[in-house]
């Protein structure tokens, strides 16, 4: 009995694993509009939301 709930529990976790891995999705390039660009920045809107980025590069954030 004790081994098939060991079973169980082992089972229930690479299924669980499994469906984090699947839940994850890229962003589409297709969902970034509306850029505007300034002398340090780039702003556009992101699952319509406002983004911020240096404009040499980097991590988007929201302002």
């Amino acid at each position: 009995m004790m081994r098939m709930v060991q079973s169980l529990v082992v089972m229930v976790a690479l299924v669980g694993a499994a469906a984090s891995g699947i839940a994850q999705v890229d962003p589409s390039a297709g969902m970034l509009r509306y850029p505007a660009v300034s002398a340090e920045r780039i702003v556009f809107v992101y699952a319509n939301d406002l983004w911020t980025v240096p404009r040499e590069g980097g991590d988007a954030s929201p302002p």
